[in-house]
């Protein structure tokens, strides 16, 4: 019976290293797909980021083109605004001349024309 011990110890020994070494075959079969996966993702990353920072380079440049270009549009507009407000200001004027001088000649052909006649209140 001894030999019937041994040879169950031994079998279930060598079904024990057979299981442990199909675990093992599985945990590394995981380990490299997970290894592979990680590797083809800092990969995407690594692409990711070297486009990314020559993007940045191109965008700051025209980005600080476009602020300057912004900034110079804001003066012109400034002084789009400041000569407006000067040419409204000198169309009051002339308006105001103007009625004030419509109104002198409406006096004078109305004191020339009727003296009076028609009922205005012209002297």
């Amino acid at each position: 019976m001894p030999r019937c011990n041994a040879a169950t110890l031994l079998c279930m020994h060598t079904q024990a290293l057979h299981m442990c070494a199909a675990c093992s075959h599985e945990k590394e079969a995981k380990a490299k797909e997970t290894i592979q996966q990680l590797k083809m993702e800092i990969a995407n990353l690594t692409r990711l980021v070297e486009q990314g920072s020559g993007l940045a380079l191109g965008e700051e440049s025209t980005l600080n083109d476009l602020i300057k270009q912004k900034e110079e549009l804001v003066r012109e507009r400034d002084a789009q605004v400041d000569q407006i407000m000067a040419i409204r200001a000198e169309l009051m004027d002339t308006q105001v001349r103007g009625s004030s001088q419509r109104a002198r000649v409406r006096v004078c052909v109305c004191m020339c024309v009727c003296s009076g006649a028609c009922g205005c209140a012209c002297p």
